[in-house]
């Protein structure tokens, strides 16, 4: 199981960050990406971190061990918050601003913003970003979705059959299709969420590639990192601005 992981770091990386770069450069693509990076990841491997801001790409913290932070105390949550900032400040040459748990504390954004982070991605709840009141304070959340992510099609491993890597594309499709159509009267986002040890492998790396391809032919579209996105929205969306407005 742990070479399973470790594939994610030994090849997955390099080939979606080239897969990206090739996307950018030759087919004039915008195809920065925001990673979720724990801080003991990039600790363990400072050199493909480096790679990730080094060639344009958001290093979004992602804890610094990816711990259940809803049962941490305060203070606990509050030095792993720290722990993860200095790593990934120190190893990727870049300051994170946006933050992912997954599993966040009655109390994590109160700490975010004492630690001057821009943004959250802890949210599943909407098809934009928006702000959220945290006691005197508004914080902008920049949801994420598990329905467009390539963990929906990673069968167990060593068990029968497979999941075509098409499906991927098609979801993805169908997916920027709908939110295409109802851009055309209101904002909206979409999230593609990809693994270095399943996005990461041959087949799945080529469907990405299909899904860019076909996206980048829409007027209007903006590929974005999450920070890209925070800074514009918390520059030009009128301070009220919820989920469904």
């Amino acid at each position: 199981m742990e070479s399973i992981y470790e594939y994610g770091t030994r090849c997955g990386v390099w080939r979606l960050l080239d897969v990206l770069d090739k996307l950018d450069v030759l087919d004039k693509v915008n195809a920065k990406a925001t990673f979720f990076c724990c801080g003991q990841a990039v600790e363990r491997n400072p050199v493909a971190a480096r790679e990730i801001t080094a060639r344009g790409h958001e290093a979004c913290a992602h804890g610094y061990r990816w711990l259940p932070f809803h049962g941490l105390e305060r203070e606990r949550e509050k030095e792993e918050i720290r722990k993860a900032v200095d790593a990934i400040s120190r190893i990727t040459g870049e300051r994170p601003v946006g933050w992912n748990s997954r599993a966040p504390s009655p109390w994590t954004r109160e700490l975010l913003i004492e630690e001057e982070f821009l943004y959250d991605s802890d949210s599943y709840d909407a098809d934009k970003p928006y702000f959220v009141e945290i006691g005197r304070n508004r914080f902008l959340t920049i949801p994420y979705a598990v329905d467009t992510n390539d963990e929906k099609f990673w069968p167990p491993p060593m068990t029968a059959g497979f999941t075509e890597p098409t499906d991927f594309f098609a979801i993805l499709k169908r997916t920027f299709d709908q939110l295409y159509a109802e851009g055309a009267t209101s904002p909206r986002m979409m999230s593609v969420g990809l693994h270095l040890r399943i996005a990461g492998r041959p087949a799945r790396a080529g469907q990405v590639v299909k899904f860019l391809d076909y996206a980048k032919r829409f007027s209007g579209v903006w590929l974005a990192r999450r920070i890209d996105i925070a800074r514009w929205w918390i520059q030009n969306a009128a301070p009220q601005g919820q989920a469904g407005t």
